[in-house]
């Protein structure tokens, strides 16, 4: 399978055009108040906000660009393919996330993006949590978690830059579109 059809990347596409655009409308839409709307306020403090946006979204395009660059790049092989077994951690504190944590050996631990969509509330009913069977659609197939769980994932890390990796989780994303 492509790597770019694969629904990992095109989830994490979506997911960092989804913030690009949101931030880059926000500068946008402040923009355009300070300039055409004579009684906006034209304090200090807009122009930090409107600044923060900025430097949000530049840094979103950044990594974007970055992201497309290592895909190039696993396309035509440079790069460096481990394979790992994974576990499906939550992390953050108030703001809590699913990452699936994947050990190469025993010394490197590669963390996932964090997942989204339907994987998102169907790892939270896998997991046991009471709430998210309400959001998930459909019952979720626990034998199916467990059987892509005890497989490998895969991580693509870039061979000049070894901090720049990529956790392939389509696998999870496959089991948790399937009834």
């Amino acid at each position: 399978m492509n790597i770019r059809q694969s629904p990992a990347v095109k989830n994490k596409i979506k997911n960092e055009m989804i913030i690009i655009f949101l931030m880059m409308g926000l500068v946008t839409f402040g923009l355009f108040f300070i300039i055409f709307v004579p009684e906006s306020r034209k304090d200090f403090l807009s122009f930090i906000f409107l600044f923060i946006f900025l430097i949000i979204g530049l840094n979103r395009i950044y990594s974007l660009l970055n992201f497309k660059k290592l895909l190039k790049d696993i396309e035509i092989r440079n790069c460096i393919i481990l394979a790992g077994k994974g576990n499906i951690v939550l992390k953050g504190g108030r703001y809590a996330y699913w990452v699936l944590e994947v050990e190469v050996g025993n010394e490197k631990i590669y963390e996932s993006d964090s997942f989204s969509s339907q994987l998102k509330y169907k790892v939270g009913a896998f997991k046991g949590f009471f709430f998210a069977k309400f959001f998930s659609k459909g019952k979720v197939n626990e034998d199916l978690f467990d059987k892509v769980l005890a497989e490998d994932f895969t991580v693509y890390v870039d061979a000049q830059n070894p901090k720049n990796y990529f956790v392939d989780i389509s696998p999870l994303y496959i089991a948790a579109e399937q009834k």
